[in-house]
């Protein structure tokens, strides 16, 4: 029988990693709820429509611009999805595995083409079993889906580019480009941090290859990709990088506990399911749950990866890393450096994530040059660190699987969204006002738009309420077709809100006609559902 060359095994085998990916995301899906900013390209798609750019054709309205600084992208993805298949858990989160698996695999062919056969092995293995790649990817609240895709997509392009010198891989990549940074303006973190590793790493071969014609194809292609964002900010005196950058060392030391965590894998623990097991604990409800939580005890409940310390490690080890581990290490230390310096980015795992895959390519190259200086040994040490690496990633992610099973959701990611939402389709004919924040968006996605919601705690957020507030609160209060929905007390994300929606009911001489509580699947109540009427 003959053998497969080496060059087959490991499209392979990264083909097994990519599998593995998305059976690992399949598995996670419907534990959490719809978080609302997971759902909010959605009001680009269904009313009430909340846009901020958008050009008429035919005397519709497209979008281009969700806000100031999210493009319509996913919008117009999601509008294809759910062409063919209508708003659900699975419809809103399967496109984004989707999306996260083929970032894996286009990030295994650049590092094929970079690294070599077994460093890009090793870099795939580490992303694929990433917990928080893989967390942040799914429920893609970031939203990082198509981010991650547009830049290893775009690098991949510009590598078949500088090897094969084609014009349209030329085009392709700075097209990709551009779309990111419509996508998204913090992309151009991104682009900055590749812009200067190539400066730093590769200056040569970039003035080799400039020329009038390439620039001209770059920058054409990078304005087509980007267009509907330029154009919003010409016409808007660039709103986009006015209102969302400013230089500031605020909460600089949390911004690296928040990296550290998320190399970790740990930072999400607390975020998506509670700390604690709920009260009694969950218990597992079929044969993989309860072959998790078996893992989880035998292994010691682990939390926290040892991908942090293996960074480290690859920082000690860079001499070895070759040209493409010091881009990666450059890359990832501009693009860090741009979200702590910034004002109120860098302090979430979704903007730390953004530097993925660079941080596994520099520990593959690091520990691949390394082990070729020890030869056999080497190599055998290189593979022992190389399991040891992924199998505490997937006990981290075994560990978050074990925290939906036994603590349920936290209460912006409940579980209690879906019989919410079934509620609330039931009666279609009534407003709806939402007093909190946390399920706006969701419950207009998941009923595409066939709910009169509208926002109740706008009036409500300050204490010092002005004149037209307060009439708002009286129409609210007033109008005999209205229900509202809001979390209960103790649950409230915007405190104040409700103590100041109880003192003007009183004031104003109503009280609260209780409908429903709505429970997560853990029995504990979450949403409370009402009416008011005059006393």
């Amino acid at each position: 029988m003959r053998k497969l060359p080496a060059e087959a095994l490991g499209r392979w085998a990264a083909v097994l990693l990519c599998v593995w990916f998305a059976a690992a995301g399949l598995v996670l899906i419907p534990y959490p709820g719809i978080q609302n900013d997971e759902a909010l390209f959605g009001g680009g798609l269904y009313p009430p429509i909340a846009i901020e750019g958008y050009i008429s054709i035919f005397k519709h309205h497209l979008p281009t611009m969700l806000m100031t600084y999210i493009g319509a992208v996913k919008i117009w993805l999601y509008a294809l999805v759910f062409w063919v298949w209508e708003p659900s858990v699975w419809s809103i989160r399967v496109p984004a595995l989707l999306l996260g698996t083929l970032s894996v695999w286009l990030a295994w062919r650049l590092m094929r083409r970079t690294l070599g056969l077994r460093a890009a092995l090793i870099g795939t293995a580490l992303l694929a079993t990433d917990a928080t790649y893989l967390l942040t990817t799914t429920f893609d609240w970031g939203p990082v889906a198509i981010q991650h895709v547009l830049l290893v997509g775009g690098c991949l392009a510009l590598v078949r580019y500088y090897e094969m010198a084609r014009t349209r891989d030329l085009a392709i990549g700075f097209f990709l480009f551009g779309l990111g940074l419509w996508d998204k303006a913090l992309f151009v973190w991104m682009l900055v941090g590749l812009g200067v590793a190539v400066m730093v790493v590769f200056p040569r071969d970039v003035i080799k290859r400039v020329s009038r014609r390439t620039v001209a194809v770059a920058a054409i292609a990078f304005a087509i990709g980007a267009f509907p964002l330029l154009k919003y900010n010409v016409s808007q005196k660039f709103v986009t990088f006015r209102g969302n950058t400013r230089y500031s060392t605020e909460e600089f030391v949390n911004k690296g506990r928040v990296l550290r965590a998320s190399f970790q894998g740990a930072s999400l623990f607390g975020y998506l399911a509670p700390g604690e097991p709920s009260e009694p604990p969950g218990k597992p409800q079929n044969a993989l749950e309860r072959a998790s939580v078996k893992l989880d005890s035998a292994t010691g409940n682990q939390w926290r990866s040892w991908t942090y310390a293996a960074a480290l490690a690859a920082l000690v080890l860079v001499p070895f890393a070759g040209r493409a581990g010091w881009f990666a290490l450059v890359f990832s230390a501009v693009t860090w450096a741009q979200m702590a310096f910034n004002q109120n980015t860098g302090g979430g795992t979704h903007h730390a994530v953004l530097m993925w895959p660079f941080p596994q390519i520099l520990m593959a190259a690091a520990f691949t040059g390394a082990a070729r200086r020890l030869k056999r040994p080497g190599t055998v040490l290189l593979v022992v660190v190389t399991v040891f690496l992924c199998a505490s990633n997937v006990l981290v992610l075994n560990h978050h699987l074990v925290g939906f099973v036994r603590g349920g959701t936290t209460t912006i990611w409940t579980d209690a969204l879906y019989p919410l939402s079934e509620r609330l389709g039931r009666d279609t004919g009534r407003n709806v006002y939402v007093l909190d924040w946390g399920m706006f968006d969701a419950l207009r996605l998941l009923n595409q738009g066939k709910l009169r919601l509208l926002t109740g705690n706008d009036p409500l957020m300050d204490a010092d309420t002005n004149q037209n507030d307060r009439a708002d609160v009286a129409h609210m209060l007033a109008d005999e077709n209205a229900v509202f929905v809001a979390h209960t007390p103790e649950k409230f994300v915007f405190e104040g809100v409700w103590p100041r929606f109880e003192e003007a009911m009183a004031a104003a001489g109503y009280r609260k006609e209780s409908v429903e509580l709505i429970r997560d699947r853990s029995g504990r109540p979450v949403f409370q559902m009402f009416r008011v009427a005059k006393l």
